[in-house]
């Protein structure tokens, strides 16, 4: 008589569990936009998503949490890299705005001397009457205010531009600064204000 095998129970394989911390970072990384931020709670959360992942079996989620740490850490890396190039222009260009915010104040104010002595070459008085005769119409001066700054080095010649507005009590004016570094100092080489708005 032979006897039959024993029967063999299957018993279904345990569900792995969802792994919060490994969606949590993946998200984060993919809202890498808010500056450091979410790449900090990216990388953070998938960290703490792959130990977890690692350390129980039934938690699924490794995958998820090396995506978003990959995603984080590249977002870390690109707002500081550009963050830190553009705090860096705008350090590097602080005594350009001073310069041309000091014209344009001392022409909005009609000291002309004091503007004149900004240039780099002597100015003649009579260059600044389309000015004075523009901001005459304006009021008191208020403030200026640059919006934009370029600045260029070629063979040593250092040169650059700002444009921005300026402020009086009728109104506002749009204004142009050409400058050029001579020595240690930047000086004006020609100024326009172009108009009000």
């Amino acid at each position: 008589m032979s006897s039959a095998p024993p029967p063999i129970h299957t018993y279904p394989l345990p569900t792995p569990r969802s792994n919060g911390w490994a969606i949590a970072g993946l998200v984060f990384g993919i809202l890498g936009c808010v500056p450091i931020l979410t790449g900090l709670l990216a990388v953070a959360f998938s960290w703490i998503g792959l130990r977890k992942a690692g350390r129980d079996p039934q938690k699924s989620g490794r995958g998820l949490a090396i995506a978003g740490l990959i995603l984080g850490l590249v977002s870390l890396v690109a707002w500081t890299l550009g963050g830190g190039g553009v705090y860096a222009f705008y350090v590097g260009t602080t005594e350009i705005r001073a310069t041309a915010n000091e014209v344009v104040r001392d022409l909005g104010q009609g000291k002309i001397d004091a503007a004149a002595a900004l240039f780099d070459k002597p100015v003649a008085s009579d260059h600044f009457d389309s000015i004075n005769q523009l901001v005459q119409n304006q009021g008191a001066f208020v403030d200026s205010a640059a919006n934009s700054v370029s600045a260029n080095n070629v063979n040593g010649n250092k040169t650059a531009e700002v444009s921005g507005t300026a402020t009086f009590a009728n109104g506002a004016v749009q204004y142009d600064v050409s400058l050029v570094k001579i020595g240690d100092k930047w000086k004006v080489k020609d100024v326009h204000f172009t108009g009000s708005r």
